[in-house]
């Protein structure tokens, strides 16, 4: 089995290889062939093998990188000899030539080969005594064992230049992907960073929005709020009130407790809420998805790994007979006379009633369940009261009774 003559050939002379040197990428080629090769203009040269652009800083700092490739050279020669050796006759040496190679003058003793006792020299390949008559047959094993170690060393070559070439093209997949994957990173950051910009904005604007809502409301129940506390306080100086302007005060204040109702229900949907990003699983999504929830529209964005937009509608129902959370536990006030549950009637008394009766006293009962944070008193009476955030949940239930 003989060396392949491909590898032993520079590809720019297709040659034998004379005094081979080695690029950083690890390619040889011949002196000559490699400085020929050089652009001097702009100091740099292209391997003629993997096309990789080597820069260099002048032409002696080019000679200097080039690496003498001892091993490619070694296998040069040695195929140049086996070529040689191949041509020639089988005996390598005559018995002249062994004689004057041989260390040491003629030696008596036993031969190493046919263990007779003769007139000895000293073989200069493994250093044992043979005789004459057993050199040329002690030849044919030592050229034996040469050219098995050989091709030992052949296979390793050849084993070890394939890993080479493997590891070549995995190590350009995997820089080939990472710069994809470096790319796909940044792209992916300056588009995150645009989208919260965006959304910064837009909430920037919602709060602005919410502002002016919450104003507008807040006037509102303050004028409507007025209009009734007049009223009370025109019923409570009047001795005989018309029980027709009765009735308008309760549609009036059932009136404003259905808008009072509504309003909360608007400032609770403009409540703010920001954007949250999912940290990754590693199975499907590299960099997980951004999602940015929008209690107005009730709208749910998100955004996945490719930059991709979608919504879900997300419906939420605000339920107004819903007991509201405080920090104390729930409460339940009473103040009648006789410390007695009173609920809220929605229904409105006929007027037939109310013809009936010759002395009227007006009593205030507040239920809730929650704790209080702020009451509203009006003439030691209870006119309504609200949590800590100021929002009225529940209106005031007053009663007419006869003492």
């Amino acid at each position: 089995m003989s060396i392949s003559r491909n590898i032993l050939l520079c590809t720019v002379c297709q040659s034998l290889f004379n005094d081979a040197r080695q690029l950083r990428c690890g390619h040889s080629f011949c002196y000559k062939c490699i400085v020929s090769q050089f652009d001097k203009t702009s100091n740099r040269i292209v391997c003629s093998r993997c096309k990789r652009i080597h820069q260099f800083e002048s032409f002696s700092h080019f000679e200097m990188s080039l690496i003498v490739d001892a091993f490619v050279m070694s296998l040069v020669t040695e195929h140049r000899r086996k070529t040689t050796i191949q041509s020639t006759p089988l005996l390598a040496f005559t018995l002249e030539q062994i004689l004057e190679r041989s260390p040491a003058p003629f030696l008596i003793a036993k031969c190493a080969e046919c263990t007779l006792r003769k007139e000895l020299v000293v073989c200069p390949e493994c250093e044992q005594v043979i005789c004459f008559e057993c050199i040329s047959q002690h030849q044919l094993v030592v050229n034996n064992h040469v050219q098995q170690d050989w091709m030992k060393c052949k296979d390793t070559w050849n084993m070890i230049y394939e890993k080479s070439m493997l590891f070549d093209e995995q190590q350009f997949d995997l820089k080939s992907y990472t710069n994809e994957l470096k790319t796909r990173v940044e792209k992916r950051s300056n588009f995150l960073f645009e989208t919260i910009e965006k959304w910064q904005k837009i909430y920037e604007n919602k709060m602005n929005q919410y502002s002016e809502i919450y104003n507008i409301i807040r006037q509102e129940i303050t004028t409507q709020y007025q209009s009734i506390d007049q009223h009370i306080q025109i019923f409570l100086n009047s001795k005989d009130p018309d029980p027709i302007k009765v009735e308008h005060f309760f549609r009036e204040i059932k009136d404003f407790k259905i808008k009072l109702r509504q309003q909360i229900k608007q400032i609770d949907e403009y409540s703010q809420k920001c954007p949250t990003y999912s940290i990754s699983n590693f199975d499907s999504s590299i960099l997980g998805t951004i999602s940015m929830q929008t209690s107005i529209e009730h709208l749910k964005t998100i955004i996945d790994d490719d930059n991709n937009e979608y919504h879900i509608e997300i419906e939420n129902d605000i339920n107004d007979n819903e007991s509201i959370n405080s920090d104390e536990s729930e409460q339940t006030i009473h103040e009648n006379s006789n410390n007695q549950e009173v609920q809220e009637s929605n229904s409105t008394s006929p007027l037939t009633t109310l013809d009936n009766i010759p002395n009227k006293k007006l009593l205030w009962s507040l239920h809730f369940k929650f704790v209080p944070q702020y009451i509203a008193l009006y003439r030691q009476s209870i006119l309504f009261a609200s949590d800590r955030w100021g929002f009225v949940r529940y209106g005031v239930c007053f009663f007419l009774k006869i003492y």
